[in-house]
């Protein structure tokens, strides 16, 4: 289309089965078409997503199945260049599913005990509301500063199993309000990076049933490198989060400050 207009479908899809687990299968397929405009100083890509989730099983329990499922989602982003090649003001409206496979939940939690239906299942974003400013000052320092609000009518979260008199930690599935607000930065010289991000998180409106663990309060990560003429580099860096509190008992994940340090001797600068 001439004039930077044109209009996109974009379309994928994912498939999980498990024949081990309730000899089933599930897939999550999407169409996406939208309008893109880039025109001067604005970029705008108006859009709705239809997003399914089928399921061969609909034994209760399975959150593939979720009755939380909607199947039209927003999907609009806009963009304004306030200060050519040093500021962008954007909005985003966005929503849709995101299927939690087995594979999936194990690369967050080594632990997780497929016997529980509902440690594999579907979140569902039913809205995501963005604004953010983003850019550089100078050709050192980039920023990103955002903030918004999702209503989320299932997302798995960590949660706790009674089982006998014992609590074993697994997944579990909750609706809830978010509103948040972060920001990404960095510093680069040629002897010096200083990078981070740090994000902001409120929640609320749990249902009065679900016991999980809401999402920290404040989480984020900052790391730093020194090097010697681009060939010794040294570098730290740490990955940390508030206490997380469950929703119904007087349990709270612990906050933690995952610290790292790195040495590096480059035989070739040139590489």
């Amino acid at each position: 289309f001439k004039n930077g207009h044109k209009v996109v479908f974009d379309f994928g899809g994912e498939m999980a089965s498990y024949r081990s687990f309730g000899n089933f299968t599930a897939g999550k397929f999407y169409v996406t078409p939208h309008y893109v405009l880039r025109k001067g100083r604005w970029f705008v890509d108006a859009g709705v997503r239809v997003d399914m989730v089928l399921t061969s099983s609909r034994k209760p329990g399975n959150m593939f199945s979720a009755g939380s499922q909607q199947y039209a989602y927003p999907d609009v982003k806009i963009s304004f260049a306030a200060i050519r090649d040093a500021m962008n003001i954007y909005t985003a409206v966005t929503g849709g599913t995101k299927m939690n496979t087995y594979a999936s939940v194990l690369a967050e939690d080594h632990y997780a005990d497929m016997t529980h239906d509902h440690v594999i299942g579907t979140d569902v974003e039913r809205v995501c509301a963005e604004l953010g400013f983003k850019g550089r000052i100078s050709r050192r320092f980039s920023y990103d500063l955002r903030g918004g609000y999702s209503i989320y009518a299932a997302a798995a979260l960590p949660s706790l199993a009674v089982i006998g008199t014992e609590l074993l930690p697994e997944f579990g599935y909750a609706s809830f309000q978010k509103a948040y607000a972060a920001l990404d930065w960095r510093w680069d010289t040629d002897g010096f990076k200083f990078d981070g991000s740090v994000t902001y998180t409120h929640t609320w409106g749990f249902d009065a049933a679900e016991m999980v663990f809401a999402p920290a309060a404040l989480t984020g990560n900052v790391a730093f490198e020194y090097n010697w003429k681009r060939r010794i580099f040294v570098g730290a860096d740490c990955d940390f989060s508030t206490a997380r509190k469950m929703t119904l008992l007087d349990v709270a994940l612990p906050g933690y400050a995952d610290l790292g340090v790195s040495v590096e001797y480059a035989l070739n600068r040139k590489i």
